[in-house]
């Protein structure tokens, strides 16, 4: 399904908190709009042209404006003929209410994870304990409990606990977080309140549970946060964690080939900890889950490669990395082939098969929407030049 325009609520959500953010509660019509567009994340909709009288508009500045003048007929914000934007006092109590309800939810969800770890979880526990203590309900893909958390900035509620069975979608569920595509089913306006439920928990960084079948009819509960929620993948990760860490949305980091980071500590935990689906579900967002030499595309068939190999100490930066179906990504741990850096073309081994037997489709790299790292593909290029199957 097409990924929804940002809703008026959460719109709203975002006027309060940048002005609330700033110390002289007052900012330029256009300071604010810069400051929405730059602090929060936006769907493919909300960037897609709006006609106006002042010519075409991004819909998300139209929308955004649209409802600061229906805050305006509320109370909860001044009238702006001078376009500078300010709140009322109502509007500045109006964030901290949220706050409030925010904050309460996640001391609930700390209790709900501490009662039951006290009652013998959060591994192979009786399904009627999951469903006692208000983990889930039902058999929804993605269970908010509505009664506690639909609120105007989370009209469709906050995703509490995401069902895993294993079956019904290409999940993919390690020890360390799990990818977690969007319900596709035959009740659409349900799928979408679901996702719309989910994207609000990523949005807040609430602790998110995922619950899964265990042996003999056992349950296994997950905690952790979504750390990534992409609309062109279909999908969101969940990265499993005990620790009180909301998910880093920071812009890219600068490049780092190798991972020297030492383990352990607090302040390293998100940077550190070995999670597998964290870097595939980066590569997959980056390039699109799709065979960058040849035409798989099948979800849960294509594969995060390293360029410079974890064994050579390779980063799981995104940029280290192609997506590659599984016959590619063997062939090129085996230094069958290479990707020429200067050229972005795909080269075979001296010695090993003719290039025909492989199944290239692609013959370089240039039809992706982004490029490895310059320095991941010449380092993984002078490794290759120096494999026995070229010497």
């Amino acid at each position: 399904m097409p990924p929804a325009l940002t809703q008026h609520p959460e719109l709203r959500r975002r006027i309060l908190a940048v002005l609330n953010a700033e110390p002289t509660g007052v900012l330029t019509a256009t300071s604010a709009l810069n400051r929405i567009y730059e602090d929060f994340s936006w769907t493919p909709q909300d960037h897609e042209p709006f006609p106006s009288a002042a010519g075409d508009e991004p819909r998300w500045r139209k929308r955004t404006t649209t409802q600061y003048s229906r805050m305006v007929r509320e109370g909860l914000a001044h009238p702006s003929p001078d376009q500078r934007w300010r709140l009322t006092p109502a509007g500045r109590g109006e964030m901290t209410i949220e706050d409030e309800s925010l904050g309460a939810e996640r001391s609930r969800r700390a209790r709900m994870w501490e009662e039951l770890r006290a009652k013998g979880g959060p591994t192979e526990v009786r399904p009627q304990l999951v469903n006692e203590l208000g983990f889930h309900s039902g058999q929804r893909c993605i269970y908010a409990d509505k009664t506690r958390t639909v609120s105007a900035v989370s009209p469709a509620g906050i995703a509490l606990t995401f069902l895993h069975t294993g079956t019904a979608y290409e999940d993919e569920l390690t020890e360390t977080g799990v990818v977690y595509h969007f319900p596709s089913t035959n009740a659409p306006g349900r799928d979408r309140s679901e996702i719309e439920a989910a994207r609000a928990a990523y949005t807040f960084g609430m602790p998110v549970f995922v619950n899964t079948t265990a042996a003999r009819g056992t349950k296994t509960v997950y905690r952790g946060y979504i750390e990534d929620f992409n609309d062109d993948l279909k999908a969101l990760l969940v990265t499993f964690t005990n620790d009180e860490i909301p998910p880093d949305h920071a812009a890219e980091n600068p490049f780092s080939i190798t991972d020297e980071t030492p383990n352990g500590t607090a302040q390293t935990l998100r940077a550190t900890r070995p999670n597998q689906r964290r870097f595939a579900f980066a590569v997959l967002a980056r390039y699109e889950e799709r065979c960058a030499v040849c035409t798989m595309n099948i979800p849960g068939l294509v594969q995060a490669a390293h360029l410079v190999p974890k064994k050579n100490k390779g980063s799981d930066d995104p940029r280290n990395s192609l997506p590659l179906c599984a016959n590619h990504h063997l062939a090129l741990d085996r230094g069958y082939w290479a990707i020429n850096p200067q050229t972005l073309a795909v080269h075979t081994s001296r010695k090993g098969p003719a290039a025909a037997q492989f199944g290239f489709t692609k013959q370089n790299l240039q039809h992706l929407r982004a490029q490895p790292h310059p320095e991941a593909l010449e380092r993984a290029w002078q490794t290759w030049q120096r494999h026995p199957l070229n010497s």
